[in-house]
């Protein structure tokens, strides 16, 4: 399914209207056999879903080794950014006619630790990649090689069917997402950015939600920022003891406990950015704004 909307993505004229599918795209998303490279995606992900890149450490030099066996295969050239021992990024481009700026595909390779024992079984565990019940099994399913999967094979087709490009289509699969983002911030070292020449970009979390602001009406959000982490390291000082036999307030454990407390007691003030207020602007002006629809519901 995602592949079918990649292949549009690809190729498509940035100027069609909205809703429309130009026949160019039509002509060829319906050379793909579907079934095909349904087929081909289960077994692309079940595998890439087997190669452990579980971060911390990472290791997402083996994932450039997958994802690079497959381009080599279908002839898609491709270079390895490195990022540390055993750690690197890949990128593959698909040549176009250069009359746009290129298109890229976004994903990261390392996925979040597991607890095995807690899956439903060992042969389902987060590293099988097993093909089960209608469902592939394994840790980053869905965040992100499920994704990137998808994204791989959409160049992979582009190549097969020999589509004329007006713009490159790139591969980026970064290392290091789930931790620090060191793939991800070694891709905008100005002489990489420059080079890869990213005008869109598509990567992860963007959904259409329909029936968010108004009923019937399809909001495609844009994501402006992203929620951080704040890592604290706390020491205290202060009499020491046993925690079978407390001594009182200035025991170091003690004054560990209450300045973690008021870390959990603080409540930052919170600021709205701008883009909610054009989000909602758009939204309403498109459908006559909240309280127009209101009346006409009443009448």
């Amino acid at each position: 399914m995602w592949t079918a909307l990649l292949l549009p993505a690809a190729v498509a004229a940035t100027s069609a209207p909205p809703h429309e599918t130009p026949p160019h795209v039509v002509r060829w998303r319906d050379a793909v056999d579907w079934n095909l490279a349904s087929d081909e995606a289960v077994r692309t992900l079940s595998g890439y879903l087997a190669v452990d890149t579980v971060n911390p450490p990472g290791n997402e030099d083996r994932a450039v080794e997958y994802l690079g066996a497959i381009l080599d295969r279908e002839g898609i050239s491709w270079s390895r950014i490195p990022l540390a021992e055993g750690r690197s990024s890949l990128v593959a481009r698909l040549p176009g006619s250069g009359k746009a700026p290129p298109l890229c595909l976004l994903s990261h390779t390392d996925v979040a630790s597991a607890e095995p024992a807690r899956w439903t079984s060992p042969e389902r565990g987060p590293l099988s990649g097993a093909v089960a019940d209608g469902f592939v099994w394994g840790r980053g399913a869905l965040d992100m090689k499920g994704m990137g999967a998808i994204e791989l094979l959409t160049l992979v087709w582009l190549k097969r069917l020999e589509v004329p490009l007006d713009r490159d289509v790139l591969l980026l699969a970064v290392a290091d997402e789930e931790v620090d983002n060191g793939g991800a911030r070694s891709l905008t070292a100005p002489e990489v950015w420059q080079d890869l020449g990213c005008s869109h970009l598509i990567n992860e979390g963007g959904v259409g939600i329909r029936d968010a602001l108004f009923e019937g009406q399809a909001v495609h959000p844009i994501s402006v920022s992203e929620k951080g982490a704040l890592w604290v390291r706390m020491v205290a000082s202060g009499q020491a003891g046993h925690g079978s036999v407390p001594r009182g307030l200035e025991e170091a454990p003690t004054r560990l406990l209450r300045a973690m407390e008021a870390i959990e007691d603080y409540h930052p003030e919170y600021r709205v950015d701008p883009a909610l207020y054009d989000l909602l602007h758009a939204a309403g002006e498109q459908q006559g704004g909240a309280r127009a629809v209101k009346s006409a519901e009443r009448r």
